[in-house]
């Protein structure tokens, strides 16, 4: 079998990264240039006059844009911040469950949790913001909350537990002989655990990443102009 060439496989990097960068160096170009020079033709590649005074005008700026953006930072922030502790506290105790607990249908029920990721978001929208009307919680950081928890508590939980499935099962009984209850081992040994073979899973990265990315279902579920 033949092995792709170093230069082919160069251009593929280089394509990609100009695909992935010249969009978004273009979106911070014209942010540091006035109207008149966003306007101007030829299109100035780099600021004539680079200036702060668009960010300036955002964050203290008077007016229905600047009062958008910054109450749309603070709903973003609460969202994610709340979201992102709230799945990673209930997928850290259901996958050590999942993990390390025997029980009666723990497979069944942990496959039936994977299973819950095979459905698209889209065909959730609707059922989601009926159950939301239905109990108030449109226009609401609960609302939101409990549904970006639902829709990544599945992916976090999966996450967690085959980090948790790597880690030597020894450790956790070193620690109940020395007097340690579950959660004592879950608490102070498993999630501070740094051994070579293993390393911390990304769960809130991932979480916090994708929870702010929804950007489709806030509109859905906040639509009034005060939120």
């Amino acid at each position: 079998m033949k092995r792709n060439s170093p230069w082919l496989r160069r251009m593929g990097v280089l394509f990609l990264l100009v695909w992935s960068l010249v969009p978004l160096y273009w979106v911070l170009n014209i942010s540091l240039q006035t109207d008149a020079q966003i306007s101007a033709k030829p299109a100035n590649y780099l600021p004539p006059t680079p200036s702060l005074s668009n960010y300036l005008s955002l964050i203290s700026g008077t007016g229905e844009l600047p009062d958008a953006i910054r109450r749309s930072t603070v709903n973003i922030s609460v969202e994610c911040g709340v979201a992102t502790v709230v799945t990673v506290l209930l997928s850290t105790l259901a996958a050590y469950a999942f993990a390390r607990m025997k029980f009666r249908g723990r497979r069944i029920l942990f496959y039936s949790v994977l299973a819950t990721m095979a459905f698209p978001a889209y065909t959730t929208l609707i059922p989601l913001y009926r159950i939301m009307t239905a109990f108030g919680l449109v226009n609401t950081y609960t609302g939101i909350i409990l549904v970006y928890v639902s829709g990544f508590l599945p992916l976090a939980t999966w996450i967690m537990y085959n980090y948790m499935s790597s880690l030597p099962i020894s450790i956790e009984e070193a620690a109940q002989v020395d007097g340690a209850s579950r959660m004592k081992v879950l608490w102070h040994v498993v999630s501070r655990w740094r051994g070579r073979e293993s390393s911390p899973p990304p769960s809130s990265r991932s979480c916090s990443r994708g929870v702010s990315s929804c950007f489709r279902w806030c509109c859905r579920a906040t639509s009034r102009p005060n939120r």
